[in-house]
């Protein structure tokens, strides 16, 4: 039996007994999202996975295996169940990210020298939510990374870290400017999202952009001048 075009999702449900497991959920090509896979097509698709085979779906522009990072057995009878993976799209998508506060102490950059930027950013955000009917606990992960563009024509940098005052250090964040000039430099920080619960572990939800935090510089040549024979 060939089955019909149709992208297959996992949605977590339950036994009687209250034993999680695999419900298998489909989308058909013009019909609405959430459609249940028919018997026919169910008993096809556990024939095909019992064989080993995997469906994959793009439905949050991810690929998700259906069984590849499951250890939940297949639901004896396919029935509403909690969808953990829209779950945890809907809680990424409501996340609260934010651009990053910026400084260089004292407040320029002088040409020729190491200057310090610091940002004030989470190393990570984390949201949660609790499953219905004893199914366990979703877990949303959210780290940063950030993008800098120093205004001079040079390469950016891209960084984990959030940088550190003078003298420096570990997680330090530093660039030397050879000309004096009035700068903007601009950080925008890109936020990469995974998410656990039943039968999910660290599994992708894709990347967010937080607004572009913009830190205007006065960069200052100095030089000694003699005044006197």
């Amino acid at each position: 039996m060939d089955l019909p075009p149709l992208t297959y999702r996992i949605v977590v449900g339950y036994e009687a007994d209250g034993t999680a497991c695999v419900n298998l959920v489909a989308q058909w090509v013009e019909g609405p999202l959430g459609t249940f896979v028919s018997p026919a097509q169910a008993a096809e698709i556990r024939s095909r996975l019992a064989a080993g085979e995997e469906y994959m779906s793009p439905d949050f522009q991810t690929d998700f295996p259906i069984m590849g990072a499951l250890s939940l057995p297949l639901c004896e009878n396919d029935g509403a169940g909690v969808d953990v993976q829209g779950l945890a799209q809907s809680v990424w998508v409501g996340l609260e990210i934010q651009a990053p506060a910026a400084k260089v102490a004292p407040g320029y950059m002088l040409t020729g020298l190491t200057s310090y930027l610091e940002l004030d950013a989470p190393e990570q955000l984390t949201a949660s939510e609790t499953l219905p009917d004893g199914l366990g606990t979703l877990r949303i992960t959210a780290t940063p990374e950030h993008h800098i563009d120093w205004d001079d024509g040079g390469a950016t940098t891209v960084t984990t870290d959030t940088g550190v005052p003078y003298p420096g250090g570990p997680g330090e964040i530093t660039h030397v400017y050879n000309t004096a000039a009035e700068r903007t430099v601009t950080i925008t920080t890109h936020w990469t999202g995974t998410f656990s619960g039943p039968g999910f572990t660290d599994e992708p939800l894709g990347t967010r952009v937080a607004e572009t935090t913009n830190l205007p510089l006065d960069v200052r040549q100095w030089q000694a001048v003699r005044t006197s024979n």
